[in-house]
């Protein structure tokens, strides 16, 4: 029956491949050292050579321009909010003091179907 094929993570290549570039050690003895051919390591080290620049490249595509696209609808969002909320405290300084009544719709407490709710000021009282 055959082996089952190895696989690896990412960061055991990348220390793997950077022992192989420091050169401390022979592709032989990192291959005795950690279960892998040598040609395989030789492999890893190729990649790390061949992506380096990648890591330093600022670019379109590059990883700043993602990170700017997933923050930039966040940024939005926090306008808008911060929007709102100052609309909501506009609203709720125009409303002085004293209760509050709110009437919810679809609530079968009263005979006519409201319910109403008193009380003192708080978010929802410049709605009204």
């Amino acid at each position: 029956m055959a082996q089952k094929r190895k696989t690896h993570t990412e960061a055991f290549k990348a220390r793997v491949a950077v022992e192989a570039i420091k050169g401390v050690r022979t592709l032989s003895e990192l291959s005795a050292a950690h279960g892998v051919h040598p040609t395989v390591i030789a492999h890893w080290k190729r990649q790390l050579l061949d992506g380096a620049p990648e890591v330093f490249r600022r670019g379109l595509g590059g990883p700043g321009r993602s990170e700017e696209v997933v923050t930039a609808p966040l940024y939005q969002e926090i306008g808008r909010l911060k929007m709102e909320l100052e609309w909501l405290k506009k609203s709720s300084e125009r409303v002085a003091g004293g209760p509050t009544r709110l009437v919810a719709r679809g609530v079968h407490d009263g005979v006519d179907g409201t319910t109403v709710c008193v009380g003192g000021r708080g978010p929802l009282d410049a709605l009204l």
